[in-house]
C-alpha cells in the first residue's frame, strides 16, 4: 500500500446527525459524509465480512443525494488491511441510483462470494458530485454509523492509492447475502482475481454510462457518456411533462467517451425556467435517463 499519494480528494465533510431511514429494518444513520472534490477516478470502498458459505447477491447503502447515480459498483476480495487497486475489482452493477436520505438496494448482475473472509464493495463516484449539504442536490454522500475502532472504509482519488476513513465511522454499506450457496452459481473472488482482464471475471455486455455535472447547475451542465460500440446516438432534454426541450446531439459516434454541453436553452435559443429536467441518451438498445436541476 502506498500512502505517499497527495490526496486529490479533500477531508471528509461530516454533517450533523440524521435519523432518516425509509426501510423498516434499516438502522438510523448517525450522519452522512462526502468529499469536497470528486474527480473521474474517485472511489469509495467499504469492507464487509463474507464467510465461505454465503453468496453476496447485491448491496444495501444509505445515500444522501437521490439525484446522484454511481457509474458502477464493483467488488474485490480482500481483508481488513487495505483494498487493492481498482483494476483488481469486478464490475457488478452499472448506472446505480437511489432515493435521497434513505437506504437503497441494488442487485448485482453476477452473485459473488469470497475465499478471503470478506469483500470490498467499491462505489465509483460521478465526477463533480462534490458534497455540499445533506439531502437532494447536496452531492455524493454515504451515511455512516458508529464505528468500533476498526478501519472498514477507504477513499481513493486514482483507483490505486487509498486513504482510510476514520475508524470511529462505519460506512452504512451492507452486503445482501444469500446463505444457500447451492441455489446460485457465484463468482468466487480471491486475492488473485483480476477484475477487468482475468479469467475469473464474468463475461457480460458492458452498458453505456452517463453522468451530468455540475448538478444542480446554474449556467451550463456537461453530460459525459460512454458507448461500448459505435453507432448512432441521440441526446435530448425533456421537461417534467415529457416534452422535448432541445436535442443536443444526433449523429454517428465512435465507441468510447463523449461529452455534450447544455447551456439551459430550448430549441429556439430561449433560456428555460429553473426546475428539474431530464437528459435521455438513446443509442441502439441503450436508453439512459438522468435528472438535471437548473437553479438560477
Amino acid at each position: 500500500m502506498r500512502m505517499n499519494w497527495a490526496p486529490i480528494v479533500c477531508a471528509l465533510l461530516a454533517s450533523g446527525s440524521t435519523g432518516e431511514s425509509k426501510a423498516a429494518d434499516a438502522p438510523a444513520v448517525d450522519g452522512v459524509f462526502g468529499l469536497s472534490r470528486v474527480t473521474p477516478e474517485t472511489y469509495v470502498a467499504a469492507w464487509v465480512a463474507v464467510d465461505g458459505g454465503s453468496v453476496v447477491t447485491g448491496v444495501r447503502w444509505y445515500q444522501n443525494d437521490g439525484l446522484t447515480s454511481f457509474p458502477e459498483v464493483l467488488a474485490m476480495a480482500g481483508n481488513l488491511n487495505w483494498p487493492r487497486t481498482v483494476s483488481a475489482a469486478v464490475p457488478l452493477a452499472q448506472d446505480i441510483s437511489g432515493s435521497g436520505s434513505s437506504w437503497n438496494e441494488a442487485v448485482f448482475e453476477q452473485p459473488v462470494t469470497s475465499d478471503s473472509g470478506g469483500l470490498y464493495i467499491v462505489f465509483h463516484l460521478p465526477p463533480g458530485s462534490n458534497f455540499e449539504h445533506v439531502g437532494n442536490g447536496g452531492g455524493f454522500g454515504l451515511g455512516y454509523l458508529a464505528g468500533d475502532g476498526v478501519r472498514r472504509g477507504w477513499v481513493s482519488g486514482n483507483g490505486e492509492d487509498w486513504n482510510p476513513v476514520r475508524p470511529e465511522r462505519k460506512m452504512a454499506v451492507e452486503a445482501i447475502v444469500q446463505v444457500n450457496k447451492s441455489a446460485v452459481k457465484p463468482l468466487v473472488l480471491h486475492l488473485g482475481t483480476s477484475g477487468r482482464q482475468g479469467v475469473d471475471a464474468p463475461t457480460r455486455h458492458i452498458a453505456a454510462g452517463m453522468t451530468v455535472f455540475p448538478n444542480p447547475f446554474n449556467a451550463r451542465a456537461e453530460t459525459r457518456f460512454s458507448l461500448p460500440v459505435a453507432g448512432h446516438a441521440n441526446l435530448d432534454v425533456f421537461d417534467l411533462q415529457g416534452r422535448r426541450v432541445i436535442r443536443l446531439l444526433s449523429e454517428d459516434l465512435a465507441a468510447g467517451d463523449h461529452s455534450v454541453i447544455w447551456n439551459g436553452v430550448d430549441e429556439s435559443g430561449q433560456t428555460v425556467a429553473s426546475g428539474v429536467y431530464y437528459a435521455r441518451l438513446q443509442a441502439g438498445d441503450i436508453n439512459i435517463t438522468r435528472a438535471l436541476v437548473l437553479v438560477k
